[in-house]
């Protein structure tokens, strides 16, 4: 992920303290940011704005399934020049893409 983009969606304090990791199937760039004093720990996602996982549906989603279903909340979107961001909750558990899961359908 270009790292001016970075600078661009996160604040320096979160730029600073940022991990980028690979997760998902969706092909967006995602970056973990650890929890800071008064802040929770949360992810932000960054794709390009023409891309066919709309980060903008995903975070409408995310807005209807708050409180019906264990999913991560829907923090904030934003649109920054040609990309989207979606900035969203961190949950406790293993992420449904893991590959390991799938490897055992029983524990999903």
């Amino acid at each position: 992920m270009d790292d001016d983009l970075l600078r661009r969606c996160l604040t320096a304090r979160e730029y600073a303290a940022h991990q980028p990791i690979q997760l998902g199937q969706s092909g967006a760039g995602v970056v973990f940011v650890p929890a800071q004093s008064e802040d929770a720990a949360c992810f932000v996602k960054i794709d390009r704005a023409n891309s066919p996982n709309s980060l903008r549906r995903e975070h409408d989603v995310l807005q209807r399934l708050h409180g019906a279903v264990p999913a991560p909340r829907a923090l904030g979107f934003a649109a920054v020049g040609e990309h989207e961001v979606l900035r969203m909750s961190a949950v406790p558990g293993v992420d449904a893409s893991d590959v390991r899961l799938h490897a055992e359908p029983r524990r999903m």
